[in-house]
């Protein structure tokens, strides 16, 4: 082996058995601010899901509303084409 060639000795990383593990090697606890977990309800969460299918049938309702439209304005266009 010459001066310039450089060699590595694989040494293997400990893998956590479980996020706990992870979170004791750290030094950390779960009640750290960084852990903490928000608690919501089943209510919460299915108003949420509620609020947005709302939002995405609005959505949707606007998309049709506005092909109707650019197609009755591409009709009404082509028209006036044909008869000037």
């Amino acid at each position: 082996m010459s001066d310039s060639e450089i060699t590595f000795k694989e040494q293997p990383v400990p893998c956590p058995q479980n996020l706990n593990d992870s979170i004791a090697s750290s030094g950390s606890s779960m009640e750290d601010p960084d852990f903490t977990v928000v608690n919501e309800t089943v209510d919460d969460t299915l108003s949420e899901a509620d609020a947005l299918q709302s939002m995405e049938k609005r959505i949707e309702a606007s998309i049709f509303r506005s092909q109707g439209n650019l197609e009755k304005r591409i009709i009404k266009m082509t028209e006036n084409i044909l008869t000037n």
